[in-house]
């Protein structure tokens, strides 16, 4: 660019050394310094602009992390709770259950403000088949109304026997007295001979749960039994005050 601007001065100055010195010379002159006076500011403007980079941005994406049930988990229970996880504020969630992974064969499609859901009853995953594998996704919906794509993970559901080994301190599993909730989760009273000490254990569709409930010599049985809010209820006989 700047060739070509050094080129047209030397053309108009041959122009003006070839006119002779009248008014029409002078005219020349003043053109010319127009000329000088645009083309700089032009030149100016151009060398100057500069583009603002773009600013990095201090926010994460929004990503749904899948919690529960975690991928290619085996699950005991037929109504689980289904969690997960967002790293933004959202209008809602849409949940889907399917026994394939193109999700043809849907078992739930709900919506929801929560970020868990337990399935219901009547969508519980009861299967004749060992081994089941279930697939679910969660999608999101921001603030502006637009929805996420859909973030997908999956599970196994089991029909088989299963064997725990929930406490093996001492002489355990005496008078042991067992329920089922309204979710299939198994509630089991028994006691320990070594120590004395009458226990309660019960799973809650993740983990079992261990508690001690009584610190005495027993008789010889233990009932519970689980009302329709999952509260347990317990009876058994206390040898150390004759209760």
């Amino acid at each position: 660019m700047q060739l070509k601007y050094n080129n047209a001065i030397i053309f108009l100055l041959l122009i003006i050394k070839n006119i002779k010195f009248n008014a029409m010379k002078y005219l020349y002159l003043f053109g010319i310094l127009i000329f000088l006076l645009f083309s700089t500011c032009s030149v100016n403007k151009i060398y100057e602009y500069k583009e603002e980079p773009d600013k990095p941005s201090d926010s994460e994406p929004p990503t749904i992390t899948m919690i529960y049930p975690p991928e290619s988990e085996i699950l005991y229970n037929i109504t689980p709770t289904f969690v997960w996880d967002l790293n933004a504020n959202v209008l809602e969630y849409n949940l889907v259950i399917s026994k394939d992974d193109n999700f043809q064969v849907e078992i739930l499609d709900i919506y929801t403000t929560q970020k868990e859901y337990t399935l219901p009853e009547e969508y519980s995953l009861k299967n004749d088949s060992n081994n089941v594998t279930y697939f679910w996704k969660v999608r999101f919906k921001n603030e502006k109304g637009i929805w996420s794509d859909f973030y997908t993970s999956y599970f196994m559901e089991s029909k088989r026997w299963h064997y725990y080994w929930f406490d093996t301190e001492g002489n355990d599993g005496h008078y042991l007295s067992m329920d089922i909730d309204k979710n299939d989760n198994p509630h089991i009273l028994f006691f320990n001979d070594t120590y004395k000490i009458l226990k309660y254990i019960y799973f809650n569709g993740i983990n079992w749960i261990l508690q001690e409930i009584d610190n005495c010599e027993i008789g010889f049985s233990t009932s519970i039994t689980i009302d329709s809010n999952n509260n347990p209820h317990i009876i058994y006989q206390n040898f150390d005050n004759e209760s």
